[in-house]
């Protein structure tokens, strides 16, 4: 193998893919990135065993070949270099890499020992476009849990059903739902619920304008997205995640959804945000997260109490004309969806201190159900 490359672009194309090595990876190999230098572009590709990510970069390769190489350190020694880029392998687990005055010999591993890519039928497909999804999954993907021991909640369910596509992230403390027309049609219910790490590494490639698609079987998912840039970072074709789906059944969540609020309050997301944030700058007891809404009429008082450092109130002008109402929730968890979502004004429901709140948009395309904190 021997190939020369752009150093800005092969490093880009490396950061793409190299989030997915583990730090603590069971097997060495997954430590590795597999490149594979065929006519005219380099192809670099990652593996978790769970999820595995592929692009290609723009190269002027002499020789093709292919090996693994140790990502971590692959990746500084890119950052150091300013010139083009020079790879010469000498064996099967050896490699010279070379810059303008900077010499370096690199050990691999042989890529034959690199786990194969697994077997996948498209058994359906679907194409959208980066940007709904993108933006669906920002807007729910802080609500997925970490507790492994309900591990179909450590991801994001996807629901598509008819012209709709929903999705939803809860930790049984929240529950954050997007739902949204899109251009297709199914006959039959498809549901799946995606694991958070590839929810994440999905998250970081849907940048840009450009088309995704996605096709699954039963145990697996396979996205085939549009690069973002591509004459810049001299990503070319698509980049690909093949992902396990989480093996199990989401849990009803419809009927946490209020029915029953009897009391709204069109809020101003980033007056909301401040005030919120303000408060709980006072917060330090573990045993005490927590603001209160004091509702009364045309305001909301945000305060927070804290035994060490002292009270805090921040006054919000709104229109409201019912029963004076507070209610406590975790500051974090509505500063999380704030920041998620890109519209200003939210509508607020609520009924009393013991009942959830909700906040949704005023396009009714998304809604956070936030369970209250007991004073």
């Amino acid at each position: 193998m021997k190939f020369k490359t752009n150093q800005s672009q092969f490093l880009s194309a490396l950061n793409q893919v190299a989030s997915v090595v583990g730090a603590h990876a069971a097997l060495p190999i997954l430590n590795n990135i597999l490149i594979e230098a065929c006519d005219g572009f380099l192809k670099l590709t990652t593996t978790s065993i769970d999820l595995r990510i592929c692009c290609k970069v723009k190269a002027d390769v002499m020789e093709e070949g292919k090996i693994t190489l140790p990502a971590k350190i692959l990746k500084e020694m890119l950052g150091g270099f300013q010139d083009e880029v020079f790879f010469n392998q000498k064996n099967p687990t050896r490699v010279e890499i070379s810059s303008g005055n900077s010499l370096f010999t690199l050990n691999g591993i042989d890529a034959g020992e690199f786990p194969l890519a697994p077997s996948f039928n498209d058994e359906i497909a679907f194409e959208f476009e980066k940007s709904l999804i993108s933006s669906m999954l920002n807007s729910v993907a802080y609500a997925q849990s970490t507790d492994e021991n309900r591990y179909v909640l450590n991801g994001v369910y996807f629901k598509i059903d008819g012209n709709t596509i929903s999705v939803v992230a809860t930790d049984g403390k929240r529950l954050a739902v997007c739902k949204k027309n899109c251009e297709i049609s199914v006959d039959n219910p498809i549901k799946f619920i995606l694991p958070a790490k590839t929810v994440f590494e999905l998250q970081k490639q849907l940048v840009g304008d450009g088309k995704m698609t996605f096709s699954f079987s039963s145990h697996l998912i396979a996205f085939k997205i549009d690069a973002a840039d591509s004459e810049k970072t001299g990503i070319i074709d698509k980049i690909t995640l093949v992902s396990k789906l989480v093996d199990g059944t989401y849990p009803k969540y419809e009927g946490v959804i209020p029915k029953d609020s009897s009391k709204l309050i069109e809020i101003d997301r980033d007056e909301m945000f401040y005030a919120i944030s303000q408060a709980k700058s006072v917060i330090s007891d573990r045993n005490n997260n927590s603001v209160t809404f004091d509702i009364r009429e045309n305001l909301i008082d945000v305060t927070a109490v804290s035994s060490e450092f002292g009270e805090a109130s921040v006054k919000l002008d709104v229109r409201y004309s019912g029963d004076e109402v507070k209610i406590s929730f975790n500051p974090n968890f509505i500063l999380d969806l704030m920041k998620a979502l890109p519209q200003n004004k939210l509508i607020f429901e609520f009924k009393d201190q013991m009942s959830p709140g909700v906040i949704k948009t005023k396009e009714d395309d998304f809604i956070c159900v936030i369970m209250p904190q007991r004073q």
